[in-house]
């Protein structure tokens, strides 16, 4: 079973997935992490006698904000020679998978992977204090949303909830 936790930049989406995993005693990877790791290892190999892709990464994770454009622009390439390659390379470190900011990432993964998709669910995470770069999952139906207030213990509890309802799911 996989479960991704998507929605638009800056909800909570790696807050709810490290509740959600805690709870479940299970691992989290985000497909940021990849985008950066690859991104490195871009960089280490344009310059080998420069920093190793070990400090690439510190540093392109220390600053993402830095390297915003080329880490969506990677993301969006991947996707596009790969509908599936970002969830599945996260898959192989965790069954929670969170960072899915594309839409096309999304729908791609749905037409490409239907078989997947069964196995998977879709948790919406939305976030009111910040502007909502409108997400739409476009017919995909979430199996559950998280409302992201800003309050710490709310965010927890609702997350908690989700998390009883799917061990349930999965026993």
């Amino acid at each position: 079973m996989r479960i991704l936790v998507i929605g638009p930049d800056r909800c909570g989406k790696t807050a709810v997935a490290s509740y959600l995993g805690k709870i479940l005693g299970t691992e989290v990877a985000e497909t940021g992490h990849i985008l950066m790791t690859r991104l490195a290892q871009f960089y280490a190999r344009g310059n080998p006698k420069g920093p190793s892709i070990k400090t690439w990464a510190q540093t392109i994770y220390a600053c993402k904000q830095e390297y915003r454009s080329e880490l969506a622009a990677l993301g969006d390439l991947l996707t596009e020679v790969s509908p599936t390659c970002l969830i599945d390379e996260a898959a192989k470190f965790g069954p929670i998978i969170v960072g899915m900011r594309r839409q096309r990432e999304l729908q791609a993964y749905i037409r490409a992977s239907p078989e997947h998709v069964r196995e998977t669910i879709l948790i919406r995470v939305r976030a009111p204090v910040y502007r909502d770069t409108g997400f739409e999952l476009n017919g995909c139906p979430c199996d559950y949303e998280i409302r992201n207030d800003g309050s710490l213990n709310a965010l927890q509890a609702h997350v908690e909830s989700i998390a009883r309802l799917i061990a349930r799911q999965a026993a």
